[in-house]
């Protein structure tokens, strides 16, 4: 009878303990809709799972993920200081996006496993990334690290897909724990992205990251490392500093071969209309002089108009003094040939070069303007020189009889094609040299387009080739 009444006592006691206590103080939907989970500690609260144990969380979020700086209960209101420790565990893989506040200090072990985000941001004010924090984020491919975080735990083990890092953590302490250091086994990245106001990167911050392939510091001058932050890495992947840091990396980053530095100012061009041409960067400035050359590409059936800034120079050289970018915008060609068997009536510019032939069989009324122009053919006023085509080749011929000097021909992407060098006596040698004689040098071209041509130092030209 004892043993049968204590049986009895035993499984009375088990069925009055619930299976999974709440872990939690109060819950409240988020601004995305999403029911979150609050434990008050003092006047904070913190993001908590739904469960105190395993299964920590029973219902699956999907979308757009806002975390609130603060949440009101009973009518008080509270700042969201912490992201508890397995907050989201297990129902976040239906996630595309987590936005958090600059009021979270702490995001805890295993708090987003396993999220289906693509991106991440950890914003200033987060202090801690903890273990596992954002482990098996199978599809997660950027991160950007706050100025604020001071500990990087191994929060990203198992997001193989992980390829680009920016890493904007100020004085970051500690990236090591247990022997694992925290970006260890993210075996594809590749870039890692340093931020302006970095000053020092702890001891084995990106040991083992073997398959990185690029370093771009904005960091105008060195950080300081220790002889383990990069150890696996290899010392002769490109690393991009800053002109003004570029003593400062020498002596601190020597672990690095191939130090590179970029231009003062950055110069970049596109396109109103990409469908009617190309626009392209023929030639960086760099550390050493400010000077870039663009160049617009039209398709075969446009005609470049302008930069959108109104020059309409093309090839363009230009001088900066700050950080450029241009549009190229492009009109629709006329054919080269017109021909007209009855009225025409031209409400806007007709634009023709001096090589198109116009037929008039009648009448021709003109409410606007016809431009002659002299596309494909460039002067070159400090030679005398002139760049044409002439049955599918390119011809340069010194107009008053002097040397050409040297002359190259380059297509759009700035890779040369040919080249000639003429010297004062009128002696030539090219490897494609098509014909030479006087001061005339013709260029064979492999197919129509657009061709860059430079003679000597002066500014290039381009030059439109139909075969």
């Amino acid at each position: 009878m004892k043993q049968i009444y204590t049986f009895f006592a035993v499984m009375m006691m088990a069925m009055a303990i619930p299976n999974k206590a709440n872990a939690y103080d109060f819950s409240a939907v988020s601004p995305s809709g999403h029911t979150l989970y609050y434990n008050i500690v003092g006047n904070v609260v913190h993001v908590v799972p739904q469960n105190s144990s395993y299964p920590y969380n029973t219902v699956n979020l999907v979308g757009n993920l806002i975390i609130p700086d603060s949440v009101t209960n009973d009518g008080t209101t509270y700042m969201v200081a912490q992201i508890g420790n397995y907050a989201f565990y297990g129902v976040c893989s239906g996630l595309t996006s987590v936005s958090i506040p600059t009021t979270v200090s702490y995001i805890g072990e295993y708090a987003f496993r396993a999220c289906g985000i693509t991106s991440l941001v950890i914003p200033d004010g987060v202090i801690t990334i903890a273990n596992n924090a954002f482990s098996d984020c199978a599809s997660l491919e950027t991160v950007s690290i706050g100025e604020s975080v001071e500990t990087i735990y191994p929060a990203f083990t198992g997001c193989q897909w992980l390829t680009t890092l920016n890493f904007n953590a100020v004085n970051c302490s500690n990236m090591y724990f247990y022997a694992m250091p925290s970006f260890y086994d993210n075996i594809n990245l590749t870039t890692l992205n340093i931020g302006e106001n970095v000053q020092f990167l702890p001891s084995y911050a990106f040991y083992g990251c073997t398959n990185l392939e690029e370093i771009h510091s904005s960091a105008t001058t060195a950080p300081f490392i220790s002889t383990t932050s990069f150890s696996e890495v290899s010392s002769t992947i490109p690393v991009y500093i800053p002109c003004e840091g570029r003593m400062s990396y020498f002596a601190r980053w020597c672990f690095f071969s191939n130090l590179i530095t970029e231009g003062g100012f950055s110069l970049s061009v596109n396109t109103t209309d990409s469908t009617m041409g190309n626009a392209v960067v023929l030639s960086h400035p760099t550390c050493q002089s400010p000077i870039g050359i663009i160049y617009a590409d039209p398709t075969p059936a446009t005609r470049f108009l302008s930069w959108s800034d109104g020059d309409s120079n093309n090839p363009r050289t230009l001088t900066l003094t700050s950080d450029t970018s241009l549009s190229a915008s492009f009109t629709i060609a006329v054919p080269d040939t017109v021909l007209v068997h009855d009225t025409i009536t031209i409400t806007d510019t007709l634009w023709l070069t001096q090589y198109d032939t116009v037929w008039l069989y009648d009448t021709v009324t003109i409410h606007d303007t016809i431009y002659i122009h002299d596309e494909g053919i460039e002067d070159v006023d400090i030679l005398n020189a002139r760049i044409f085509q002439r049955d599918g080749r390119i011809v340069v011929e010194s107009g008053d009889g002097g040397p050409l000097g040297g002359v190259r021909v380059f297509d759009v992407t700035g890779r040369m094609l040919t080249h000639s060098s003429v010297s004062p006596q009128g002696a030539a040698s090219s490897p494609n040299l098509g014909e030479q004689f006087g001061w005339r040098a013709t260029f064979d071209v492999p197919t129509s387009g657009t061709y860059i041509v430079k003679i000597g130092d002066h500014p290039a030209k381009k030059i439109m080739v139909i075969r």
